[in-house]
Protein backbone atom coordinates (compact mmCIF):
# COMPACT_ATOMS: atom_id res chain seq x y z
CA UNK A 1 0.00 0.00 0.00
CA UNK A 2 1.46 3.49 -1.32
CA UNK A 3 1.93 5.81 1.77
CA UNK A 4 -0.57 8.17 3.37
CA UNK A 5 -0.21 11.63 1.96
CA UNK A 6 -0.51 14.20 4.87
CA UNK A 7 -0.80 17.15 2.43
CA UNK A 8 -3.36 15.33 0.42
CA UNK A 9 -5.45 14.27 3.60
CA UNK A 10 -5.65 17.58 4.61
CA UNK A 11 -6.32 19.32 1.40
CA UNK A 12 -9.26 17.16 1.51
CA UNK A 13 -9.78 18.19 5.04
CA UNK A 14 -10.09 21.32 4.44
CA UNK A 15 -12.48 21.09 0.88
CA UNK A 16 -14.86 19.48 2.58
CA UNK A 17 -15.11 22.22 5.44
CA UNK A 18 -14.94 25.04 2.78
CA UNK A 19 -17.98 22.97 0.85
CA UNK A 20 -19.59 22.59 3.83
CA UNK A 21 -19.11 18.32 2.59
CA UNK A 22 -19.86 16.93 6.01
CA UNK A 23 -20.37 13.46 4.84
CA UNK A 24 -16.83 13.52 3.52
CA UNK A 25 -15.71 15.15 6.29
CA UNK A 26 -16.99 12.37 8.31
CA UNK A 27 -14.92 9.62 6.26
CA UNK A 28 -11.42 12.10 7.45
CA UNK A 29 -11.80 11.80 10.78
CA UNK A 30 -10.83 8.91 13.20
CA UNK A 31 -13.47 7.32 16.16
CA UNK A 32 -10.70 8.78 18.60
CA UNK A 33 -10.84 12.06 17.00
CA UNK A 34 -10.63 15.80 18.99
CA UNK A 35 -10.63 18.91 18.29
CA UNK A 36 -8.96 21.78 20.52
CA UNK A 37 -11.40 25.02 20.10
CA UNK A 38 -10.14 28.29 21.88
CA UNK A 39 -12.99 27.05 24.35
CA UNK A 40 -13.40 23.46 24.85
CA UNK A 41 -12.44 20.35 23.04
CA UNK A 42 -14.41 18.71 21.06
CA UNK A 43 -14.72 14.37 20.92
CA UNK A 44 -15.40 12.29 18.14
CA UNK A 45 -16.70 12.93 14.45
CA UNK A 46 -20.33 13.58 15.32
CA UNK A 47 -19.64 16.39 17.79
CA UNK A 48 -17.16 17.98 15.58
CA UNK A 49 -18.63 17.69 12.65
CA UNK A 50 -22.21 19.35 14.76
CA UNK A 51 -19.66 21.73 15.55
CA UNK A 52 -18.56 23.20 12.00
CA UNK A 53 -21.92 22.31 10.89
CA UNK A 54 -23.50 24.61 13.54
CA UNK A 55 -20.85 27.70 12.70
CA UNK A 56 -21.73 27.17 8.90
CA UNK A 57 -25.30 27.75 9.83
CA UNK A 58 -24.93 30.63 12.01
CA UNK A 59 -22.67 32.49 9.23
CA UNK A 60 -25.53 31.74 6.78
CA UNK A 61 -28.74 33.07 8.82
CA UNK A 62 -26.43 36.68 9.62
CA UNK A 63 -24.47 37.31 6.28
CA UNK A 64 -25.57 37.84 3.04
CA UNK A 65 -22.28 36.57 1.28
CA UNK A 66 -19.85 34.11 2.29
CA UNK A 67 -17.24 32.51 0.46
CA UNK A 68 -14.33 30.11 1.96
CA UNK A 69 -10.59 29.19 1.22
CA UNK A 70 -7.79 27.49 2.76
CA UNK A 71 -4.63 26.51 1.70
CA UNK A 72 -2.55 24.00 3.29
CA UNK A 73 1.30 23.86 4.37
CA UNK A 74 2.52 20.15 5.43
CA UNK A 75 4.61 20.68 8.50
CA UNK A 76 5.89 17.20 8.68
CA UNK A 77 4.46 13.65 7.77
CA UNK A 78 1.56 13.26 9.82
CA UNK A 79 0.94 16.95 10.42
CA UNK A 80 -0.38 19.96 8.47
CA UNK A 81 -1.54 23.82 9.19
CA UNK A 82 -4.91 24.48 7.49
CA UNK A 83 -5.07 28.46 7.02
CA UNK A 84 -9.01 29.19 6.43
CA UNK A 85 -9.55 32.19 4.93
CA UNK A 86 -13.60 33.81 5.14
CA UNK A 87 -14.67 36.45 3.02
CA UNK A 88 -17.72 37.66 4.06
CA UNK A 89 -19.78 40.57 2.59
CA UNK A 90 -23.00 41.95 4.00
CA UNK A 91 -24.77 45.10 2.91
CA UNK A 92 -22.09 46.26 0.51
CA UNK A 93 -19.35 45.40 3.14
CA UNK A 94 -16.83 43.24 2.74
CA UNK A 95 -14.54 41.57 5.80
CA UNK A 96 -11.91 38.60 5.43
CA UNK A 97 -11.58 36.64 8.88
CA UNK A 98 -8.11 34.14 8.94
CA UNK A 99 -7.49 31.15 11.03
CA UNK A 100 -5.40 28.17 11.12
CA UNK A 101 -6.24 24.57 12.11
CA UNK A 102 -3.11 21.88 13.03
CA UNK A 103 -4.72 18.75 11.68
CA UNK A 104 -2.68 15.33 12.73
CA UNK A 105 -3.32 12.17 11.11
CA UNK A 106 -3.10 9.02 12.70
CA UNK A 107 -1.45 5.78 11.49
CA UNK A 108 -4.32 4.80 9.06
CA UNK A 109 -4.07 8.01 7.45
CA UNK A 110 -7.30 9.90 9.72
CA UNK A 111 -7.65 13.14 11.06
CA UNK A 112 -7.22 12.70 14.97
CA UNK A 113 -6.85 15.50 16.24
CA UNK A 114 -7.53 19.58 15.20
CA UNK A 115 -6.56 22.12 16.81
CA UNK A 116 -7.79 25.79 16.54
CA UNK A 117 -5.29 28.49 16.08
CA UNK A 118 -6.30 32.03 16.36
CA UNK A 119 -4.47 34.70 14.58
CA UNK A 120 -3.61 38.10 16.05
CA UNK A 121 -6.36 40.53 15.74
CA UNK A 122 -8.55 37.97 13.70
CA UNK A 123 -10.97 37.59 16.32
CA UNK A 124 -11.16 41.07 17.36
CA UNK A 125 -11.75 42.41 14.14
CA UNK A 126 -14.47 39.94 12.62
CA UNK A 127 -16.30 41.12 15.85
CA UNK A 128 -15.96 44.65 15.21
CA UNK A 129 -17.11 44.07 11.54
CA UNK A 130 -19.95 42.27 12.87
CA UNK A 131 -21.06 44.70 15.43
CA UNK A 132 -20.53 47.43 13.01
CA UNK A 133 -23.56 45.39 10.99
CA UNK A 134 -25.31 45.36 14.35
CA UNK A 135 -24.96 41.35 14.46
CA UNK A 136 -23.46 40.10 17.77
CA UNK A 137 -22.49 36.76 17.60
CA UNK A 138 -24.76 35.25 20.40
CA UNK A 139 -27.76 36.46 18.26
CA UNK A 140 -30.19 34.28 16.88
Amino acid sequence: MPPISTGAVARRFATALDKEDYSTLAELLADECHYETASATLRGPDVIIASYREAGSWVRSHIQNVEYESNVRTDYEGEATVTFLDHFSHNGLKHTYVCEQVVSLDLNGRVCRIVHRELPGQRESADSFLRGLGITRNSD
